[in-house]
């Protein structure tokens, strides 16, 4: 096969997933998770049932592609964040507010997973990940004499769970948050125990 050809087909493979993937939320949003089926998404994607099958094996296979284009978006944020030219506690403020703002602006997306049986598969080399780039921070604010000598793997591990759990408690309630103050009471507790 030409090179052309391959980008060609490449382009094309590209195209459908992101057709089959905005189709598959639209349904989600609609039915749940368990209600989800091959047939409604290919429906709405407005292709044959055996195109979706081209591309995801499964109905799992498709929900874990619908979650992974949700998360995203946080992901590549934080990855930004943690490059940018600021000091580590600016990067930290900056992750959790964005952490925040994207549960509130997620919340019924995130808590149809959340409430069904369905539950996407833990990724421990992400959430690893994460917590590295949490400690990482944290050893840089004290070098930058921010953050007070402390056991970074241990605050790094914290602070993602108090993120985690934010999560799962705001994406059960129906009421928007004031981003803002949800963001400053998070920090000042983080910030209180971090700080020299």
């Amino acid at each position: 096969m030409s090179n052309w050809s391959e980008q060609r087909k490449a382009a094309v493979d590209a195209v459908m997933k992101r057709t089959i993937n905005q189709a598959a939320v639209h349904v989600l949003r609609e039915t749940g998770v368990e209600n989800i089926t091959m047939d409604r998404v290919a429906a709405e994607a407005g292709v044959a049932k055996g195109t979706i099958y081209n591309y995801f094996s499964s109905k799992e296979e498709l929900l874990a592609a619908i979650y992974e284009h949700l998360m995203q978006p946080i992901k590549d944020r934080v990855e930004e964040i943690a490059g940018s030219p600021v000091s580590a506690d600016q990067k930290l403020k900056a992750i959790i507010f964005e952490s925040i703002r994207f549960c509130e602006e997620n919340r019924s997306t995130l808590a149809l997973f959340q409430k069904s049986a369905y539950s996407p598969k833990e990724d421990w080399g992400e959430r690893e990940g994460f917590v590295g780039l949490l400690e990482d921070l944290i050893e840089a604010g004290v070098v930058e004499k921010v953050f007070r000598p402390q056991n970074a793997r241990r605050s790094a591990e914290m602070l993602l769970g108090v993120i985690i759990g934010f999560f799962e408690f705001r994406i059960h309630r129906d009421e928007s948050v004031d981003v803002d103050a949800e963001f400053n009471e998070i920090w000042n507790f983080f910030f209180r125990a971090l700080a020299r």
